[in-house]
């Protein structure tokens, strides 16, 4: 007896690897170039993978940038999963780059504790969102080499000295971060 096949499914990756698997080297090339001009993060992440350009960060920050310091001259909204998202996508591109991926958290926390101070703005999902990008950031950096971690403590003391006016307990909260896990021998 012969089952019926369920059409509404989905291929998923088992059954695209075994496409590609079939494919020429210049078709499978083809493909790649089709799916390069398609998205603009498709060309991000081969131009990071392959350490193509002047600077792999750029694109990454640039996202960062539009999604938790948006343009105030229009209505803006703070997108916070896509900041995230560009973290992630850069890590994986650069198979792991700590430093680069570093770099892009303690810039996401800039920028958002820039934007909560320049508009008086920081509601609870923020705040949040910037806390654990800190709490991140922080331990990422102590798995840095040691000559590595200093200017990130520098940065990361002056978004938690800058933040004393904001509300959440943000603040507080950045402080006991901080000084839970910096380096005793650190001084500013």
């Amino acid at each position: 007896m012969r089952m019926a096949v369920d059409k509404t499914k989905q291929p998923g990756w088992l059954a695209t690897k075994s496409a590609l698997l079939k494919l020429e080297r210049a078709d499978l090339v083809r493909l790649i170039a089709e799916l390069y001009r398609r998205e603009k993060s498709n060309r991000n992440y081969l131009h990071t993978r392959f350490a193509l350009g002047d600077d792999a960060l750029k694109p990454y920050r640039k996202i960062i940038d539009a999604s938790v310091y948006p343009d105030a001259g229009r209505k803006w909204s703070l997108q916070i999963a896509k900041a995230k998202r560009a973290i992630d996508d850069y890590s994986k591109a650069a198979r792991n780059d700590k430093k680069g991926t570093v770099e892009l958290m303690v810039h996401f926390v800039e920028q958002g504790t820039q934007f909560g101070l320049d508009y008086q703005f920081m509601d609870e999902r923020f705040a949040r969102a910037l806390l654990g990008m800190y709490r991140r950031a922080v331990w990422e950096v102590l798995e840095l080499p040691n000559p590595e971690q200093h200017p990130y403590w520098d940065r990361l003391y002056d978004i938690l000295s800058s933040a004393e006016p904001i509300g959440w307990g943000y603040y507080d909260a950045l402080l006991d971060e901080f000084f839970d896990a910096c380096p005793e021998d650190y001084s500013q």
